[in-house]
């Protein structure tokens, strides 16, 4: 019988043996034929996630599909913790 891809994973073509783990800056649910991009604020640094991680307070993103957040600049803050 046929298994779901586990979450983080995912595989967008019939007859595979086994799920490939969404790249870094990626996450999938359970089944997943695609990984879909971390949206602005959020990252994941490794491959394999299920769920974005939300930077931490004094950092920031504003791209989608990213591996790390970066320094707010000076004059600017975030405390999106």
């Amino acid at each position: 019988h046929c298994k779901l891809c586990d979450a983080g994973t995912f595989t967008s073509s019939s007859g595979r043996i086994a799920c490939e783990a969404c790249p870094a800056g990626s996450i999938s649910e359970a089944g997943s034929t695609l990984c879909s991009f971390c949206p602005p604020g959020n990252y994941t640094s490794a491959k394999g996630f299920s769920e974005c991680l939300q930077c931490s307070a004094g950092f920031f993103q504003k791209a989608e599909g990213t591996t790390k957040c970066d320094f707010c600049p000076p004059g600017t803050y975030s405390d999106a913790a």
